[in-house]
Formats: C-alpha cells, structure tokens, sequence
C-alpha cells in the first residue's frame, strides 16, 4: 500500500489550480500537476468498465503500488499525479509494466 503521504484524493487533486500536463502510454494515462506539498503524490485510478470485478482492480491497484513504492525514492520534484489505469494487470505482467511506467515518467523528466 502507498504511505499516506504519497496518497492524494480526486478531490484534492482537482483543487490544485495549477495547469494539467498529459502523457498517456499503451498501459497508463497520466495527468500531472505542480505540488505545493512536500513530496510527489499520487492518485491512482482504475475504471470500473475495465472489469467490473473489484479483486481484479485491487490486484491492479496494488500492483501499481509496489512498482511506485520502488520508483518514489528516486523522484526528487514536487508534483501530484492522477496515474488512470488502461487494463486490467497482472503478477506476470509486473516486469513490463515496471519499466513501461519508469520510461514514461524519464521522459517526463520526473526521475
């Protein structure tokens, strides 16, 4: 699970006024904020139309989790990010989608 300060709500997110950058990937779309906090933070999204069977989302909710408790220690900026899943992941899966994520936040420049 992510620590509670790396946590961010939808709401919270939203009331951040500062301008959206977008990014997206086969796996992941990404909106990306300026932080006023102390440290990254991270909304994690996965849609109900990708299977309606909540054991699947969390397995990927907690998927995304431990790829991110291993990436967080090396990002240095202050941002907030709204991380939409766009399928559904699996254990196999972990590998790719761990270096997929890590090439889309280097070429953001967020690492």
């Amino acid at each position: 699970m992510l620590a509670r300060i790396y946590h961010l709500t939808v709401a919270q997110f939203r009331k951040n006024p500062n301008p959206v950058t977008r990014a997206s990937s086969s796996l992941f779309g990404l909106l990306i904020k300026i932080s006023k906090s102390k440290t990254v933070r991270f909304v994690i999204i996965i849609p109900k139309r990708l299977d309606k069977r909540s054991t699947y989302r969390n397995q990927t909710k907690r998927i995304i989790t431990e790829i991110l408790n291993s990436i967080i220690p090396k990002m240095t900026l202050k941002y907030e990010i709204w991380l939409q899943a766009k399928k559904i992941l699996n254990r196999k899966e972990k590998t790719e989608v761990e270096v997929q994520l890590l090439k889309l936040f280097k070429q953001l420049n967020l690492i």
